[in-house]
């Protein structure tokens, strides 16, 4: 940590990350124009810091913890969890509404071919930086593993870094398709924050099963809009970053190669006699119950 503290010029980072920065910008929703050093966040340093700072953070932890009893935190997690269902819930609605709006005027092509530059500003892109600052408080969700001693596997971490990453390069290429990106990512996060939510209160949700599903199809989804795109590309004037397009496509491949590896792993009826119908986990500590995956 020391290491860190050191390599980081802390002035610099104040002067041209924080303190030169329009903070009007988080809420003005019509005039919303992600600008590279003056909209909050917008400097690449802090990617880095933070999730340098996370993974000191949560590993810090976790050995703290090795010969510690785990905290409960039922009411801290079920917060954790209602503040991010509640706010997966309004970064959906929001990016719904403004995109349906344009559909009126500009059609429903826009969404997968932009034929002019200007995808990091006005009111649906607005949705999509919001959806860039929920990155860093989902960061909390693994604090709260590694306190309760559940399982840290290397999906969530993984997903939990590059996801920073990617959701400002997006913002700062100005990648049109970003905005299927937070709807489809944000849709599922309203049922997978809300079966957290009902399980840290101790309550069963019958679905549970189906939310990796539905993460998986999302990938999926991802996919064939990235087929039409550069379909679309060679038959329209279409407009894309064509650096955004291989980035997030390298990452989406990876999240449907990982999380169909998880679901198997976890789904998937043991072979061993006696254990027909239950996770093929038994000889692990992986089981279901414990992982939280986003």
């Amino acid at each position: 940590m020391d290491q860190i503290i050191n390599y980081v010029d802390w002035e610099h980072l104040y002067k041209h990350s924080i303190k030169n920065s329009n903070w009007n910008e988080l809420f003005d929703i019509q005039n919303f124009k992600f600008t590279f050093g003056v909209t909050p966040f917008s400097q690449f340093q802090i990617i880095p810091v933070v999730v340098a700072f996370y993974l000191f953070t949560i590993f810090s932890i976790k050995g703290l913890m090795k010969n510690r009893e785990a905290f409960s935190l039922k009411w801290v997690t079920a917060l954790h969890n209602a503040i991010l269902c509640l706010w997966s819930l309004l970064m959906c609605v929001g990016v719904v509404y403004e995109v349906l709006k344009r559909v009126t005027t500009d059609g429903g092509l826009f969404t997968i071919c932009e034929v002019a530059p200007g995808f990091n500003q006005g009111p649906a892109y607005y949705w999509s930086y919001i959806f860039y600052i929920s990155k860093f408080y989902e960061l909390f969700d693994t604090v709260i593993i590694v306190l309760k001693k559940k399982d840290l596997i290397f999906l969530h971490v993984y997903h939990h870094c590059i996801v920073v990453w990617l959701c400002w390069y997006l913002l700062y290429t100005g990648w049109s398709l970003q905005l299927w990106v937070v709807f489809l990512n944000t849709f599922v996060h309203i049922f997978m924050y809300y079966f957290y939510l009902n399980s840290a209160l101790g309550r069963q949700v019958w679905w549970k099963k189906y939310i990796t599903q539905i993460q998986i199809l999302q990938f999926c989804c991802l996919g064939v809009i990235g087929v039409l795109h550069f379909i679309c590309l060679h038959l329209f004037s279409c407009v894309t970053d064509y650096s955004a397009y291989i980035s997030a496509y390298s990452i989406n491949f990876s999240f449907l190669f990982l999380f169909t590896r998880f679901y198997n792993r976890s789904y998937t009826p043991s072979s061993k006699p006696g254990t027909k119908g239950s996770p093929n986990i038994s000889t692990r500590t992986t089981s279901p119950k414990s992982k939280k995956l986003d």
